[in-house]
């Protein structure tokens, strides 16, 4: 096998392994449960912690 082969046969086989990955996470979390959706996770709705002196 050539070797532009073989990195588009990697390539597609990552692309594969990266997209069923994220299908099984968006499986796995209830609609609109996941991390990135919820604002309320986002740092700048975080309460601030009070510095200690």
């Amino acid at each position: 096998m050539s070797r532009t082969a073989t990195w588009a046969l990697s390539g597609a086989v990552y692309l594969l392994l990266v997209i069923g990955g994220y299908l099984l996470y968006e499986a796995a979390a209830a609609p609109g449960e996941s991390p990135h959706q919820q604002p309320e996770s986002h740092s700048l709705y975080q309460p601030a912690a009070p510095a200690a002196h």
